[in-house]
């Protein structure tokens, strides 16, 4: 589950709004909903998606029945002949759905996963549903990520979840289990405000990036030219790195308006930790820059993580083209295919 979903849930739950969390505990065949889909029914309306087309009209049409109710249910739902042709599936697919109603008395337990989440303690929900009672019965918990070795026989599936952040679920006798991580977005620190990183934020936020711009003219680092950052800091880059995340959730690009500046604020960054670093630049300035870092005593391995030239070789040469590239890389890192696609 995304952590905005998490929000939304909790918000609604503040309000004493009655809502029901739709969930995918399993697929067949080929279908379209993402790895983490997850849809909020609710008194005004609808957040979230389990994928579109007839499954996703067909769901929203059970969670409009089970809304006000306090009796959860599941159903299998597939998508028609015409959809799976139209969607380029042989053979088409079905998806089962978890219909979990939710009350008021619930928002505690979302508050304390969006406050550990946002902290930093990654975690999941733990889903249990009782088939073996004549009516179906749905609990949930939360349990931060340290705490899955107390799961006695679910750890090791919650641990894989936890480190795949893709949801899992597990069959006992009379029981099924959904272990449902919170992702946390990832954080991308730009630092630089100029042509490349305006064309940069928005595919970086299409793509899921929580993007931070950061530079020292104002007339650069606004909210005009930049309406899809998450923040916008008008200071010197370096100065800002303290004040800054960190972590494994963390991912900075370099594009600042010289080689200096550039330098000044890889060498800030390397003190820290962070999923991944680029730096804007040809082969030659990196030659350049490495040489001077490590005459300063930089660590040669701190700099054999960062990814300069930045962004996958895709021939182009445009502000738009090199940050096209640079999102690609993103993404292809994020997965795990950037060695395959560099090669």
């Amino acid at each position: 589950m995304e952590l905005a979903t998490a929000h939304v849930v909790g918000k609604l739950l503040d309000q004493n709004e009655t809502l029901v969390i739709v969930s995918v505990l399993g697929r067949q065949g080929s279908t379209p909903a993402p790895l983490h889909a997850s849809l909020v029914m609710h008194e005004d309306g609808v957040f979230g998606t389990v994928g579109g087309g007839t499954v996703e009209a067909q769901a929203i049409e059970v969670a409009r029945r089970v809304l006000g109710t306090t009796h959860p249910e599941i159903h299998t739902i597939s998508m028609d002949a015409q959809e799976a042709s139209n969607e380029g599936m042989l053979c088409g697919g079905a998806i089962t759905f978890l219909f979990e109603p939710l009350e008021g008395r619930q928002a505690g337990l979302w508050h304390a996963a969006i406050e550990s989440s946002a902290g930093g303690d990654t975690g999941l929900f733990v889903v249990r549903v009782n088939q073996s009672s004549p009516e179906l019965e749905v609990s949930r918990s939360w349990v931060i990520g340290r705490a899955v070795t107390d799961l006695d026989d679910l750890r090791r599936d919650a641990k894989r979840a936890l480190a795949s952040q893709v949801p899992t679920t597990v069959e006992k006798p009379g029981l099924l289990f959904l272990l449902d991580p919170v992702i946390v977005p990832d954080e991308l620190l730009v630092f630089g405000a100029g042509h490349l990183a305006h064309a940069l934020v928005p595919l970086a936020s299409t793509v899921g990036f929580r993007c931070w711009v950061i530079d020292d003219r104002p007339d650069f680092a606004s909210r005009e030219r930049f309406p899809k950052a998450h923040k916008i800091m008008v200071a010197d880059p370096v100065a800002t790195v303290p004040r800054l995340p960190t972590g494994d959730h963390v991912w900075a690009v370099i594009v600042t308006r010289g080689h200096k500046d550039d330098a000044r604020v890889l060498r800030c960054l390397l003190s820290n930790s962070y999923r991944y670093i680029g730096l804007i630049g040809s082969a030659r300035k990196k030659e350049i820059i490495w040489e001077s870092l490590i005459k300063e005593g930089t660590d040669p391995p701190l700099l054999d993580a960062v990814h300069c030239p930045i962004g996958l070789p895709l021939g182009g040469s445009t502000p738009g083209e090199i940050a096209l590239s640079i999102a690609a890389e993103l993404v292809a890192v994020k997965h795990g295919c950037h060695a395959v696609l560099k090669e």
